[in-house]
């Protein structure tokens, strides 16, 4: 399948510094090779080729890799009708190089992934919580994160606050059968 002539001039253009690659969905993929470029790729990406609209900031979390998270930076061009995924890897260890001041929605975006991934950037001057509540322990998405906490939140109606306490889980953990799901030892059918 013969690429596009956009394709290929994102490719030309980005030769050494990024790897780009079409899936078989057809989808676009630029891989970075350096951190330090992420900037100058984005900004490069909406003046020159149009993509225009950051459309969402998130990261993938592989524990078992070098470089454990795989940031993903979604990019629409409405003049083009196309996506491009830009995707940079990190160890998480050092922060990145915050978009915003390419993207004005970034700042929403890279939030979101402090929060729920515990990775961070330079230049952003709130590293708040976004998703989770100011005293939250620990990032939700990470791999490594517990599926079910020790502490839960209520609402006190005596004091008019809310209050951390001990989970109480109505149930076990389960065991599945993965040879046959369907087969539930402890289940009889009503007779």
């Amino acid at each position: 399948m013969p690429q596009s002539p956009l394709a290929s001039n994102i490719q030309k253009a980005f030769l050494g510094t990024a790897a780009f690659n079409v899936t078989p969905q057809r989808e676009w993929v630029l891989t970075l090779r350096e951190m330090s470029s992420l900037l100058k790729i984005l900004t490069t990406l909406k003046n020159d080729f149009m993509f225009e609209v950051l459309v969402d900031i998130t990261a993938v979390h592989y524990p078992e890799r070098d470089t454990p998270f795989e940031m993903v930076y979604l990019l629409l061009s409405l003049q083009h009708n196309r996506r491009i995924r830009v995707v940079l890897h990190t160890d998480g260890t050092l922060k990145l190089a915050s978009a915003r001041q390419v993207f004005s929605a970034a700042y929403w975006y890279e939030r979101e992934v402090y929060d729920m991934f515990g990775v961070r950037f330079t230049n952003h001057d709130t590293a708040a919580r976004i998703l989770t509540e100011q005293g939250f322990e620990g990032h939700p998405l990470l791999k490594s994160f517990t599926t079910y906490g020790e502490t839960e939140l209520f609402f006190n109606e005596a004091t008019g606050q809310v209050e951390h306490r001990p989970a109480k889980l109505p149930q076990k953990n389960r065991l599945y059968e993965l040879e046959n799901p369907w087969y539930m030892p402890h289940y009889k059918e009503a007779e």
